[in-house]
C-alpha cells in the first residue's frame, strides 16, 4: 500500500472518529473541577437505558436504568437474570416493587402525589395479605385471606383506636376500642354481627352489658363502688 493509499486511509478512520465523537458528546460532557485541587472531575452521561452487569461475567445482567415518559425506573435483577426490585416514579407518585422468585409481587410500597399519603402491602406467593394505609387523620392496617377480604381492621385516628375482627361473611365478631362509655370498651358480636357481651368502663366503674341475637339489652353487672 502507498503512502497516498495509507494516509487516504488515515484521513477517513480520522474523520469517522471525529464523527463518533460529536454523537458522544451529545450525550458525555466532563466537568472539570477548578474550586477544589485535586478533586476529580465529573462525567455527566445522558440516556434512556443504563445497563449494569456483572464485572467478572459481562453478560450477566444485574439491573437497568431507564427513563420513559411516565418517568424514571431502576430495575435490580438477581443472579436468576429476574427482576426481583423495581422503583419508579410516575405521574401518580413513586413506589417500590419486590418480587419472589417466581416475578410475584411480595411487597409493594407507593405514595400518592395527590395526597401525600403512603401505602404498603405485603404478600405471599403474590396474594395481598396484609395492607397498611395512611388517611387524613390517622392510618388503618388490614389482614387479609385467601380471598382478598380483610379479615381483621386497625384505625386510629385523633378520636380513637379500634381493632375489629370479622367473621367469613364480613360480619364483625370482636371489636375493641377506645371510645366506651368512660374509658376502652369490648364487644363480642354473633352470627349476625349483633353485640352480644359488651364490657366497658363507668362513672361508677366497670360495665359488663348482655343482649339477645337481636342486640336488645337483656342483662347487665354494674360494679361495686369501693367504701372510702
Amino acid at each position: 500500500m502507498s503512502s497516498n493509499d495509507e494516509i487516504g486511509r488515515l484521513t477517513k478512520e480520522v474523520a469517522a472518529l471525529r464523527q463518533q465523537l460529536a454523537e458522544l458528546k451529545r450525550f458525555l460532557t466532563v466537568e472539570l473541577r477548578d474550586d477544589l485541587p485535586g478533586s476529580p472531575s465529573i462525567l455527566h452521561l445522558r440516556c434512556a437505558i443504563l445497563t449494569l452487569c456483572n464485572p467478572e461475567q459481562p453478560s450477566q445482567t444485574q439491573g437497568m436504568l431507564s427513563g420513559s415518559e411516565d418517568g424514571p425506573c431502576l430495575s435490580l435483577w438477581g443472579g436468576d437474570q429476574k427482576a426481583r426490585v423495581i422503583l419508579r416514579v410516575e405521574k401518580d407518585g413513586p413506589s417500590c416493587q419486590f418480587f419472589d422468585p417466581e416475578l410475584k409481587p411480595a411487597v409493594q410500597i407507593s405514595a400518592d402525589d395527590a395526597t401525600g399519603r403512603g401505602q404498603m402491602g405485603v404478600f405471599e406467593a403474590g396474594k395481598p395479605r396484609a395492607v397498611m394505609k395512611a388517611s387524613a387523620t390517622g392510618a388503618s392496617v388490614g389482614v387479609l385471606n385467601d380471598n382478598n377480604h380483610a379479615r381483621i381492621f386497625m384505625h386510629a385516628d385523633a378520636e380513637r383506636g379500634e381493632l375489629i375482627a370479622v367473621n367469613a361473611d364480613m360480619k364483625t365478631s370482636v371489636k375493641i376500642s377506645s371510645d366506651g362509655l368512660s374509658g376502652g370498651m369490648l364487644t363480642v358480636h354473633g352470627e349476625n354481627g349483633k353485640a352480644l357481651v359488651a364490657l366497658t368502663g363507668s362513672k361508677v366503674g366497670g360495665l359488663v352489658m348482655v343482649n339477645n341475637p337481636r342486640g336488645k339489652l337483656v342483662a347487665s353487672l354494674p360494679a361495686v363502688r369501693e367504701e372510702e
